[in-house]
C-alpha cells in the first residue's frame, strides 16, 4: 500500500491518527484545550506548563504553550499563550 502514489499519503495519515487515538502517543499530545481569541474559539492541545529552565523573565508568569494542528495534519503551530485565555 505504502508503495502506491496518493494512497501512501491517505494510509500514513489515517494510520497515524488511529495511532494517536488508541495508545499512548495520544498522552504525549497533551490536555486538549479551546483557545479564545476576540470572536473566534481554537482547538488546540497543552505542550509546556513549565517554563523553570528557560533563563528568568523569558516568559512571562502564567503562560504556557498550545499547540494547533492543521486540519489536514502535515504540521500545525505552537503558540505562547495566557493562562486566562484557555479553557
Amino acid at each position: 500500500i505504502q508503495r502506491v502514489p496518493g494512497v501512501k499519503w491517505i494510509y500514513r495519515s489515517i494510520k497515524d491518527v488511529i495511532g494517536l487515538l488508541t495508545s499512548d502517543q495520544g498522552q504525549k499530545m497533551g490536555e486538549p484545550v479551546l483557545v479564545q481569541f476576540n470572536e473566534l474559539q481554537l482547538l488546540g492541545f497543552i505542550t509546556r506548563q513549565d517554563f523553570d529552565d528557560f533563563q528568568p523573565n523569558q516568559i512571562k508568569a502564567g503562560t504556557i504553550t498550545v499547540y494547533f494542528p492543521f486540519s489536514c495534519q502535515l504540521g500545525g503551530y505552537t503558540l505562547f499563550i495566557s493562562r486566562e485565555l484557555v479553557t
